[in-house]
């Protein structure tokens, strides 16, 4: 009767309600494997994983079926317990029970502890027992600076394929991607970083995109069931060559069909772009919480630093970032913003930025309550509305202001950086070898300036995000593909933004130490010797 009062509560959202009924009972039979489900299940949907682990491992002591090992994968992937997690998902594997995206974890979290040889072998492996082509991106991934071999690697896969449309399309794809990075590199190319718009618009294996073009026309002209992600990469290849209306009538076709970013918010062209260009402040802003000003920025540095995130990264990240700085002795202008949270977390962030003195801070919040819809669906709020909160910010001090991930590392003084963008509307970084729109363009770092075309562009992000939250359907890189689809936007019209394609000079990642700013991956950036930088 417990366990289905406990049930009935979560059913209904009464997640707290289901963990209040549950721990009493828990404590009379702790070995219960529904009460113990149940339990997890209900701290994970509070946001409280690290509560949520041991009940699981208890779970799996008593009941190590695969539903309950993929559960605690699940929180120790998200809780970045990497050696456990490790534990557990070969334990699922040995069992032949692992999803991909598991397999593709396992070999994420065991790549990153050498140059990758290990997960390329168990991914190498992995395809041969089970033929899922869908394991090629993240075997791709472990030759690393070496994309020539990955692509022949996959030419040599071709012919196993050869009479299976969907998968030879899948090959085709990840090889041009590949030969794309070869080729850049052959040409002195940075792969990761387009040096303006022309050269994003130029992409490096023209032979390679004309094959995968072809096969994906023979795919979805072949059959009366074509896969979605047929269109999905068709309208990629439309992209490539700036055919924006038809990559807009592509997408069209399954959008809100199959999940996949860009088949959810992704959007190109006058049909789409010409309705929301004409919406007011108020309907960009429209069903968000009101921003609060904690305490006020009293500027002093050429431009400010916008950092957003809730208050669980504000204490992980944002501060030990701004104490960097401090440290440092850099007098920069930094306004954090919460996208979360109470007036306790609030007055306690407050708090905890007193000891700031070169350093210029403001501090603002709003009341979302975006996580009491689940942790994920939180995420994509976080990520997408911080773009609308630019908006506003730049809007409201008129001042050059740079979007900043929270959790990036701080290698050396943003100030030169800052100076240096006097002469632009945009800063963004933009990543040639990509095809999906989401990739496009980064959002970890963009600078805008209250330029009119710097704020026309960042009004119309604001606008592009602002109509998918109305839709109910976007979803994670909805910024990324916002960033992408308005500059391609400004282009088609004529006034596109003086834009700063920034290098690795401003921007880089794990193992290079060339930037201001360094993003680490998601299973590096928890590591507090990895991010540790020259400043």
């Amino acid at each position: 009767m417990i366990a289905a009062a406990a049930l009935s509560a979560l059913q209904a959202g009464d997640n707290a309600g289901a963990e209040a009924a549950l721990k009493p009972q828990l404590a009379l039979r702790p070995d219960d494997p529904q009460l113990l489900r149940l339990l997890a299940t209900a701290l994970v949907r509070q946001n409280r994983p690290e509560e949520a682990e041991p009940p699981l491992r208890r779970l799996v002591a008593v009941e190590p079926l695969p539903d309950s090992l993929s559960f605690l994968a699940d929180v120790q992937y998200r809780l970045h317990h990497f050696a456990a997690c490790e534990e557990t998902l070969a334990r699922l594997i040995a069992m032949d029970a692992a999803t991909s995206e598991q397999i593709r974890q396992y070999a994420k979290v065991i790549g990153a502890k050498d140059d990758g040889l290990e997960a390329r072998a168990f991914l190498r492996d992995a395809m041969e027992r089970t033929g899922d082509v869908n394991l090629m991106a993240a075997y791709g991934d472990t030759f690393g600076s070496d994309p020539a071999r990955a692509a022949l690697e996959f030419e040599a896969l071709l012919p196993r394929v050869a009479a299976k449309p969907d998968q030879t399309a899948y090959l085709l794809k990840h090889i041009t991607l590949h030969r794309a990075r070869a080729n850049r590199i052959a040409r002195g190319l940075h792969p990761d970083f387009a040096v303006s718009w022309e050269d994003m618009c130029v992409w490096a294996d023209p032979e390679g995109i004309t094959r995968l073009h072809q096969a994906l026309v023979a795919e979805v002209t072949g059959g009366p069931k074509v896969r979605g992600g047929a269109y999905v990469d068709l309208a990629c290849t439309a992209l490539v060559q700036q055919n924006w209306g038809l990559a807009e009538a592509l997408l069209t076709r399954v959008r809100g069909k199959i999940r996949e970013p860009a088949a959810d918010c992704a959007a190109f062209g006058p049909a789409f772009h010409e309705p929301i260009e004409v919406r007011s402040d108020a309907e960009i802003l429209a069903g968000l919480a009101p921003v609060q000003h904690v305490f006020r920025l009293g500027p002093h540095a050429p431009a400010t630093l916008f950092l957003a995130s809730d208050y669980g990264y504000f204490k992980r990240f944002t501060l030990p970032f701004v104490k960097a700085l401090e440290a440092a002795g850099v007098r920069a202008d930094v306004q954090i913003h919460l996208l979360d949270g109470d007036t306790g977390q609030w007055a306690s962030a407050a708090a905890d930025l007193t000891f700031a003195r070169c350093v210029h801070l403001g501090l603002s919040a709003e009341a979302s309550g975006a996580l009491t819809e689940g942790i994920e669906k939180a995420r994509v709020y976080y990520h997408a509305v911080r773009f609308i909160r630019l908006f506003q910010e730049v809007q409201r001090t008129g001042r050059a202001t740079w979007l900043v991930d929270a959790d990036v590392n701080l290698l050396r003084s943003p100030l030169p950086l800052f100076k240096a963008f006097k002469d632009f509307d945009l800063a963004v970084r933009a990543i040639p070898t990509w095809l999906e729109p989401n990739w496009k363009f980064a959002a970890a770092c963009v600078g805008v300036a209250p330029t009119p075309r710097g704020l026309e562009y960042v009004r119309r992000v604001a606008a592009y995000i602002a109509h998918w939250r109305a839709n109910g359907s976007w979803t994670w890189g909805v910024d990324q593909m916002a960033l992408y689809s308005c500059f391609a936007r400004m282009c088609e019209l004529g006034r596109p933004p003086a834009a700063w394609f920034l290098g690795p000079e401003a921007v880089c990642g794990p193992g290079d130490d060339t930037g201001v700013f360094q993003f680490m991956s998601g299973v590096q950036k928890y590591d507090t010797a990895a991010r540790t930088g020259p400043l």
